[in-house]
């Protein structure tokens, strides 16, 4: 029995994902400055290192009580809280800042933030110090270097990407 075949001399056409993702019609283009936004996002939740395990109870106290309902009078006005930790003292020492809206009233984000940070209990850590900054004024450094206290279960605001919670 004989079967049929075409034979070719060339080498057979390959195609690498990238190419076939470069020249793919996106659905939908995430606008310039959100993508900064999504980006810093992902960057804040999976880019860096979890928070070292001896202060993992320090961290969870902050951002239990940021969340409490006694101090969510400020909620409107939060963007975040950022973390930094000095390990090299016991207990160790921790340094809060509040991301807040463009236009937040400053005194009644000092008098929050020192309300959430004066009630962590001493044998977990000693407040070392606070600070604010409205949401243009908070750099990628600060961010990369601290721990988000992660306020809310939304964790994605505004339009684009849809369902990122």
């Amino acid at each position: 029995m004989q079967s049929e075949a075409v034979h070719c001399d060339k080498a057979p056409l390959r195609i690498s994902p990238e190419a076939l993702v470069n020249i793919a019609t996106p659905r939908q283009v995430i606008a310039p400055a959100r993508a900064v936004a999504f980006k810093t996002w992902l960057g804040r939740r999976y880019d860096r290192p979890a928070v070292p395990d001896n202060l993992v109870a320090l961290a969870k106290d902050i951002a239990a009580r940021a969340r409490r309902p006694s101090q969510r009078e400020f909620a409107p006005a939060l963007h975040d809280v950022l973390m930094q930790f000095d390990n090299q003292t016991t207990p160790p020492t921790f340094i809060l800042f509040a991301v807040v809206a463009d236009g937040a009233d400053k005194q009644q984000a000092r008098q929050w933030l020192t309300r959430v940070g004066t009630a962590v209990p001493d044998r977990l850590g000693v407040l070392g110090g606070l600070d604010f900054g409205y949401r243009s004024e908070t750099s990628l450094e600060l961010i990369e270097s601290s721990y988000s206290a992660d306020l809310t279960g939304l964790s994605w605001r505004g339009p684009d990407p849809q369902g990122a919670l």
